[in-house]
């Protein structure tokens, strides 16, 4: 079989959209939807970045010129839905309005709104360690946005109150909204 017959003609049926893309120069980015989906769709446990590529019309060795691994592309996806989350968090915080209890409401529904708009990135978020994944920037992420539930936590008690009680309220509340979310996820609310 002409080998350059069948290069051509998998190029010729690709999605017309994806191949601009990729002749573009964004193959990182069309790695990254391609992933988003395959995790949405199958999960996680079925993202191969070396079939991937090949879904892409790249060489399976492509993918690994950028993400050397799947962990590595995991924590890029990570890193984009955590950047997301901070984002989401630092608006509730910075509303106009000045009750802080309004405030910590306003973080808590959008951490269950933001688990909901893309459950596969949720649950992958929170599935793998960025210490195991020794993805420390990550780390810095995952703090940014409990500093924030720490700091909207903090702004609903006295002033004067222990960081300690802080802590431990906002490690409360936290778990409580996380488990809601998940819960919730897979149709156990209420």
């Amino acid at each position: 079989m002409d080998v350059s017959y069948a290069y051509n003609w998998s190029r010729k049926n690709l999605d017309e959209v994806s191949m601009a893309r990729l002749e573009r120069g964004k193959l990182r980015e069309a790695l990254l939807d391609e992933v988003r989906e395959v995790c949405a769709t199958e999960g996680p446990e079925a993202v191969s970045i070396a079939k991937i590529g090949k879904r892409l019309g790249v060489s399976s060795g492509a993918p690994f010129r950028l993400f050397p691994s799947r962990e590595h592309i995991f924590a890029a996806l990570i890193e984009t839905e955590m950047a997301r989350l901070d984002q989401t968090f630092s608006d509730a915080l910075s509303a106009q309005d000045s009750d802080p209890v309004s405030r910590l409401t306003q973080i808590c529904t959008a951490y269950l709104d933001h688990a909901k708009s893309d459950p596969a990135m949720f649950r992958l978020a929170f599935s793998l360690s960025a210490k195991a994944m020794g993805a420390s920037n990550l780390q810095d992420l995952g703090e940014d946005v409990y500093g924030k539930v720490r700091q909207a936590v903090a702004a609903c008690l006295p002033s004067g109150t222990v960081s300690e009680d802080i802590e431990a309220k906002s490690y409360i509340l936290w778990s409580t909204i996380h488990g809601h979310a998940f819960r919730r996820e897979h149709g156990k609310s209420g």
